[in-house]
């Protein structure tokens, strides 16, 4: 299968530019272990990020044919060649796929994204959509800071989040709903 990458090396003093490399696809192989196949077999300086290779913690994430994914959870034996891979468009270019995060952790600090409440289900990590969530004893306190600058009113509605979604939420709802709120305040 033939992956169509987009490379970008600062230390090169060159534009991004697009190299194609030809992966010995197996079943069940992920863009990420096609990705790990290039760098082990063909192109050692090729630079990503991952983390959980479960589709959980979102480190992997990156334009693959043109559509934000997670790599690991999208499958070589369902595309089609060639593969297109390139980093995420919403945030600075570090190298080739890694992208600069800085920006988005600092807004998702902001939010503080943990549920409060007494249902023992919901733990851990959440979005955005917590505000509109009644279970959550923080939810008046987030909603200011969704609500603000870069908040919710930034979202274009494409609804990319829910297809790359990998909990299976509907944070296009949620962003929905929480500028309803925010026009009735």
């Amino acid at each position: 299968m033939i992956f169509r990458i987009k490379r970008f090396d600062p230390d090169s003093g060159r534009r991004a530019s697009w190299r194609a490399y030809t992966v010995d696809a197996r079943p069940r192989m992920s863009v990420l272990d096609g990705l790990f196949w290039i760098l082990e077999h063909a192109d050692g300086t090729l630079g990503f990020r991952y983390s959980c290779r479960a589709g959980m913690c979102g480190s992997c994430a990156m334009v693959i044919n043109g559509r934000e994914d997670l790599a690991c959870r999208r499958r070589l034996d369902q595309m089609a060649s060639p593969v297109h891979v390139e980093p995420l468009r919403s945030l600075p270019v570090i190298k080739d796929l890694v992208v600069d995060m800085t920006a988005f952790f600092a807004k998702y600090k902001a939010v503080d994204p943990f549920y409060v409440g007494e249902d023992p289900t919901m733990t851990g990590p959440r979005y955005a959509g917590l505000s509109a969530d009644v279970r959550d004893a923080r939810g008046d306190d987030r909603a200011g800071l969704v609500l603000g600058e870069g908040g919710v009113f930034a979202c274009h509605d494409a609804g990319n989040c829910v297809a790359a979604c990998p909990v299976g939420i509907q944070p296009l709802l949620s962003i929905r709903l929480l500028r309803k709120r925010a026009a009735r305040a």
